[in-house]
């Protein structure tokens, strides 16, 4: 009997150990994971912070005299977006597969023809060359 009853007690410290550690594990997981969160936080905070101060620096307000005194800066190259010069179009059917309903367009109809241009397509593109109701027309944007 007092075998038995020593292993009991000795199976119930075990497993009161086990607990305890289960949760110092548990509970040290959520202090790092509290402690990561807040680092993410003040890292994101210091870079906005940086990231306005930055901006701030390029805000100064210059008065020229004259035109002279004006930079043009370029980013991209001449022609580095190309445009569509002879769009392809999908028939109603096919596009309510492709494109989400709630996309934006931008509309055109002339002389009863009618084509419909996807913005986010245009925001790659920027310009389409297109023939619509028999005239050339160019849609921007």
């Amino acid at each position: 009997m007092k075998v038995s009853i020593a292993t009991a007690v000795t199976v119930s410290s075990l497993q009161k150990r086990h607990q305890s550690s289960t949760y110092n594990q548990s509970h040290m997981n959520e202090k790092t994971n509290l402690f990561h969160r807040k680092l993410i936080l003040w890292l994101g905070l210091f870079l906005l912070l940086a990231l306005s101060a930055c901006l701030r620096q390029q805000e100064t307000i210059v008065n020229p005299e004259s035109d002279e005194d004006y930079e043009i800066v370029t980013l991209l190259p001449r022609d580095a977006i190309p445009a569509i010069d002879n769009p392809q179009f999908l028939t109603a059917a096919e596009a309510d597969e492709f494109y989400d309903p709630n996309e934006l367009i931008i509309g055109v109809e002339f002389a009863g023809d009618a084509r419909a241009y996807s913005i986010p397509l245009l925001s790659s593109h920027e310009i389409v060359n297109d023939t619509v109701g028999g005239e050339k027309i160019a849609v921007t944007w």
